[in-house]
């Protein structure tokens, strides 16, 4: 991809107020998740649409423990980490960097986070609301069980990968109990 392809992906170039220009690089963005894979294009630019862009400088937090997601965030450039934190002590979880998807349960109920999520970098994040979500679906209702199952598969495929990943590397089978603990509780 070229430099002038990925500014154009990513949104740069898009003067103040050109809302159409925001929605065209966030309709790309969508459209390269997996987890949007098979869905109609005009879904994908509903949700670009009632979408928005997010900035947090290196160090700030998109999530902390215990507070409301709200959101289905998806990391468009940027890397962020992971971690649980129990009593003061971090344990690290995973690395989020670029396509990523997190919160993506919060577009089924009003739940908090049971992570920490710090950028290691500038990340950039899209994302959108339950409200939004569901009025996208309220016109197009065909579709909406198959989201729905693709946003539960989503979430059970990473959270056996990181349980998969973590009880492999594990040298603590309490580090593991802890992990288990703060992923399915």
């Amino acid at each position: 991809m070229s430099e002038a392809q990925e500014k154009s992906r990513l949104g740069y170039g898009c003067t103040d107020g050109d809302r159409s220009c925001e929605i065209y690089s966030d309709y790309n963005v969508l459209k390269q998740l997996p987890a949007f894979e098979g869905v109609m294009p005009e879904i994908i630019k509903l949700w670009a649409y009632f979408g928005r862009r997010t900035v947090y400088e290196s160090g700030g937090f998109l999530l902390r423990q215990g507070d409301p997601i709200g959101r289905a965030h998806c990391v468009v450039s940027g890397k962020a980490r992971v971690f649980f934190d129990k009593e003061g002590q971090e344990f690290p979880i995973h690395t989020l960097k670029e396509m990523d998807v997190f919160g993506e349960l919060a577009l089924l109920a009003e739940i908090k986070s049971m992570v920490c999520i710090q950028a290691i970098e500038t990340v950039v994040t899209f994302s959108f609301d339950q409200k939004s979500f569901w009025k996208v679906y309220a016109q197009f209702p065909r579709h909406t069980k198959r989201a729905v199952e693709q946003i539960v598969k989503l979430r059970m495929g990473w959270q056996q990968q990181v349980m998969k990943r973590h009880i492999e590397e594990a040298k603590n089978p309490e580090r593991v109990a802890v992990l288990v603990k703060g992923l399915f509780v």
